[in-house]
């Protein structure tokens, strides 16, 4: 049969992935989105 993981193990593991899955996502999204360049236009520094 196979390792039974415990609860507190379970929900480290799914920590871990959920938060290396989100600074992925948000590098990723900084380098894609160009935030510079969003935040300069007219609609958005407007309302800053």
């Amino acid at each position: 049969m196979g390792k039974k993981i415990n609860t507190v193990e379970y929900f480290r593991r799914i920590v871990y992935a959920h938060t290396i899955s989100y600074f992925i996502a948000g590098v990723f999204a900084l380098v894609v989105v160009n935030y510079k360049r969003l935040f300069s236009t007219e609609i958005i520094s407007e309302n800053l």
